[in-house]
């Protein structure tokens, strides 16, 4: 486990999961991110299997990352390194 001031990230065989305590606007509570090999596979699928579309997949440069609405205030964020 690798902790930060808000988040903590946590690294198994082949995946890293994120748990990000969100600030800001209040429209978010936490993020949890997941490392994706394929994002706008995995944004599709979430969004097929009842998500809300949030942030659709995007170049950010270094990474493709896209978010969706989960549960109450929960971000669910794919981020696909390139």
């Amino acid at each position: 486990i690798e902790e930060g001031p808000k988040s903590a990230t946590f690294r198994f065989d082949g995946l890293d999961l994120v748990l990000d305590s969100d600030w800001g606007t209040g429209d978010t509570s936490m993020t949890f991110a997941i490392k994706s090999g394929d994002c706008r596979r995995d944004y599709e699928s979430a969004l097929v299997n009842g998500a809300k579309p949030r942030t659709p997949p995007s170049d950010k440069g270094y990474v493709i990352g896209a978010d969706v609405f989960g549960p109450g205030k929960l971000i669910v964020e794919f981020e696909q390194t390139k």
